[in-house]
């Protein structure tokens, strides 16, 4: 056991093992198509060490544990990650009995060139031969000989590569004409855990192609064709939700041929299938419309829902609760991103105008596997930093699915009761987001960036026209040029005289003014300094912060030398 231990490395949340790599998501191992559950370390109060429990097998109906102690939480956690990939060891690594290992198929292309009589051996002969998986760039490739011709099958994972020879070995890949409904959604699943490492994505891949199953039974690909999809539509118009009692949307429908499309072009791709896809053909020409969810809160809402936070009570779990809605208002962050925050995504950042908070998000916590970072206010980041938490994990009263579905109720009554908002889901914050962001005349592209969307197209579905938004955008455009006009192109603009009216009546404030040093506006992408001076206005521009931080310093000596005098 301590020889397999010593083996396992882990590179955050990677695990490598005898060429195999496992995903560590949250408090779970995955491995395959299961995922485990790593168990969290005790501190001892006398001791104060790490204790670390786990079951090995069971004898006799009887459990079998190992016990551990560490000095720090690290050290526990990773050895409690190594014990569940030593237990799991037989059933990952080694070979099946009909299966050869790695090492064998590669020494099989050897014996053959060895013996000569392989050298003069019919297409038959090689047909029989097991395949290897070769490297062919940043692709994976099976070459196999079938009825007198050789075919190449290509994968993107080694794993893939790898279920492919297994289930070769096994006879599990037929003929296409026998390949059946339920086999090849099977066969897909594999792959998509294989691509995603999510286990979400196949329980709801298994959730949209149920209807398939239950309308069709578990037919064959080779005798679906235009009229099953078209008779499949029909009759599902006319079916109701089981969860909410309402007829199927056009959505929905669009959801299921979706999935049944992407399974379907993956068995043709690999060779499981052949043929056409009709799933394809019948999405292009009917173009089934999606229906998009407009919900953003509006100015009296965000009001009522800031006064409403800030009357909670105090308290570890409570501030939790007001971080949770905060951060969605602020970054329209996905829900399940927010609550996989850790503490080291909190940061700390400093510009020209000085410090700001940001938040991180790493590829291992977001939707699509891309980082992306976004500004917070500089009070807010170090709130969430003192008061939220424990030393790594920004959300440790919500990471089970039981407490996170009591979180979402909370959310629910706490809008319902106390702020008096209806019909709106923390989803909805997204939506609010990129509104507000829209409005303020952000482009699709940078909203896009910030808030983790895919494609454009994705960013319009969430933008929201409200009802008492009404500003000409033609107004922030000219006042963004004029503020752009620089001293070098025209220096007349630069001395603006106060009308005779209104010079009487602000003498006194003159006066006032007189002895005070100017402040630095940052006004769209440039600096301006507004001086006060023998009763007219001189606005300075600058490009840069520290040019005009460097005027400012010669008018405060200016000002010292009057002073003196």
């Amino acid at each position: 056991m301590e020889d397999i231990i010593n083996q396992i490395k882990i590179h955050g949340n990677i695990v490598e093992f005898k060429g195999h790599t496992f995903k560590i998501n949250g408090d779970y191992l995955e491995i395959g198509l299961k995922a485990y559950r790593i168990p969290t370390p005790k501190q001892k109060e006398r001791s104060k060490k790490y204790k670390i429990e786990i079951q090995l097998t069971k004898q006799d109906g009887k459990r079998k544990r190992i016990y551990k102690y560490f000095d720090s939480y690290d050290e526990a956690r990773n050895f409690a990650i190594k014990m569940i990939i030593a237990r799991e060891f037989a059933s990952l690594t080694e070979p099946e009995n009909n299966l050869n290992s790695t090492k064998d198929q590669e020494n099989i292309p050897q014996e053959n060139e060895k013996k000569p009589q392989h050298n003069t051996q019919s297409s038959r002969g090689k047909e029989k031969r097991i395949p290897k998986i070769e490297q062919h760039g940043r692709k994976f490739r099976i070459r196999k000989w079938e009825n007198g011709k050789r075919v190449i099958y290509t994968f993107d994972t080694y794993l893939e590569a790898l279920n492919f020879l297994r289930d070769l070995e096994k006879g599990i890949i037929v003929k296409s004409e026998s390949l059946k409904l339920s086999e090849g959604f099977k066969i897909y699943e594999e792959y998509l855990y294989s691509r995603k490492q999510d286990l979400v994505k196949v329980k709801e891949f298994q959730y949209f192609v149920r209807p398939f199953l239950e309308k069709w039974g578990d037919v064959k690909f080779s005798k679906l064709t235009k009229k099953h999809i078209e008779d499949y539509i029909a009759k599902r118009t006319q079916d109701f939700s089981k969860r909410t009692g309402k007829p199927i949307s056009e959505s929905a429908i669009k959801s299921e041929l979706t999935r049944l499309n992407a399974a379907w072009n993956f068995l043709i791709r690999t060779g499981y299938v052949e043929g056409v896809n009709y799933a394809d053909i019948v999405l292009k020409e009917r173009r089934l419309k999606d229906k998009i969810r407009e919900r953003a809160l509006s100015y009296e809402e965000i009001l009522c829902l800031l006064k409403e936070i800030f009357n909670l009570p105090k308290g570890p779990r409570w501030n939790e609760k007001k971080a949770f809605i905060l951060i969605g208002l602020f970054t329209g962050a996905r829900k399940e991103e927010v609550l996989r925050l850790r503490k080291e995504h909190i940061r700390i950042a400093r510009d020209q105008t000085g410090y700001y908070g940001m938040i991180y998000f790493t590829s291992d916590i977001t939707k699509t596997g891309k980082t992306r970072k976004i500004d917070i206010p500089y009070e807010f980041a170090m709130w969430l930093l003192q008061n939220c938490g424990n030393d790594k994990i920004l959300f440790p009263s919500f990471q089970n699915s039981y407490q996170k579905r009591m979180l979402t109720e909370w959310f629910q009554r706490f809008l319902k009761e106390k702020c008096h908002i209806e019909n709106f889901y923390y989803h909805d914050f997204r939506h609010t987001w990129a509104t507000i962001a829209s409005e303020l005349g952000f482009s699709d592209r940078i909203i896009a960036i910030l808030g983790g969307w895919k494609s454009l197209y994705s960013v319009s579905r969430y933008i929201t026209l409200r009802k008492e938004y009404s500003q000409n955008p033609m107004n922030h455009f000219l006042n963004g040029m004029l503020q752009d006009i620089t001293r070098q192109e025209i220096e007349e603009e630069k001395i603006m005289p106060l009308p005779e009216d209104e010079t009487k009546s602000e003498e006194g404030e003159r006066k006032r003014k007189r002895g005070k040093v100017p402040k630095i506006e940052k006004v769209g992408r440039k600096y301006r300094i507004r001086e006060h001076k023998g009763g007219k206005w001189t606005i300075h521009v600058f490009n840069t912060y520290e040019e005009a931080l460097a005027f400012q310093k010669e008018l405060e000596k200016a000002l010292e030398k009057e002073k003196e005098k």
